[in-house]
């Protein structure tokens, strides 16, 4: 039982690897994708970087 349950936890591992997350369990909400700078969807680095330097760039503007 006990090696099924790790393999299943390397199979969600490898599911959330590359993504950014919200860890949000001091409130009881858990670890959920990342919903910052109004994005809708889980957001790989890149993506999020992206999302952040523009964000930076147009309150400098």
């Amino acid at each position: 039982m006990t090696e099924q349950l790790n393999r299943i936890q390397e199979k969600l591992d490898l599911l959330r690897h590359g993504y950014i997350w919200s860890d949000d369990r001091g409130n009881d909400a858990g670890i959920y994708p990342s919903l910052e700078l109004g994005n809708e969807e889980k957001l790989s680095f890149l993506d999020w970087y992206e999302y952040w330097l523009d964000s930076s760039l147009s309150e400098l503007a």
